[in-house]
């Protein structure tokens, strides 16, 4: 299910940054983290300013693997090139709750890092005295924040990112992607074409690579 909310409202200059979002119940029932809580995403807006917030493409269920550590990346982009960091919500922002426990991210790359060795001898199941056991099969959710900076590193603005992460068995091993381009990123010039090239690997033989592109400008 995906749902959209499109917020329109006046503002009345001078106005402060703003934060703008949705509040409503509830969270899945099956969630060993936050079940039944409120579902609270809330980002941070400048009416007053021509500033565009982050904008990311996570898909809304990241599957990682049980009884090792797993890491995957918070895609996430500026319309206005901002340097961008990432970090938790708090349990205030999320609606309520602890994040997965032992999930950290790196506040420069936005690398998400989880260890499940913590889950390798349980299973997933009913509630017994209140608490889930996850497992294997278990789902967590985890919100994350990403924040872009002005030239001093103060919050200009935020986009809040809510998924689901299950715990599952992993076939395969993940393709890699390489920009060729020499550098960790690209400059162009309004009004000019920009070309440049990818290049994806697999150690698995067997699989067939395809390569598309999500949010794009």
């Amino acid at each position: 299910m995906v749902a959209e909310s499109v917020f329109r409202y006046t503002y009345e200059l001078p106005i402060d940054p703003v934060q703008v979002g949705i509040n409503t119940c509830c969270r899945i029932s099956t969630l060993v983290n936050r079940a039944d809580g409120e579902f609270l995403v809330k980002g941070l807006v400048n009416p007053a300013s021509a500033n565009r917030s982050p904008v990311s493409t996570v898909v809304p269920v990241v599957t990682v693997a049980p009884n090792k550590v797993s890491q995957f990346s918070i895609p996430a982009a500026d319309p206005d090139g901002d340097k961008l960091q990432f970090r938790l919500a708090t349990d205030e922002e999320a609606g309520g709750g602890p994040s997965p426990n032992g999930l950290t991210i790196n506040a420069n790359t936005g690398v998400v890092t989880w260890d499940t060795t913590v889950f390798a001898s349980r299973t997933a199941g009913p509630r017994h005295g209140g608490e889930p056991r996850p497992g294997i099969d278990s789902v967590h959710t985890v919100q994350v924040i990403i924040e872009d900076l002005d030239s001093e590193n103060v919050v200009k603005s935020s986009t809040p990112v809510d998924f689901i992460l299950q715990i599952g068995v992993v076939i395969g091993n993940p393709p890699s992607i390489e920009l060729l381009t020499g550098s960790s990123g690209l400059v162009i010039k309004a009004g000019e074409t920009l070309n440049f090239s990818v290049k994806a690997t697999d150690v698995d033989v067997d699989d067939t690579l395809t390569i598309g592109a999500t949010g794009l400008p």
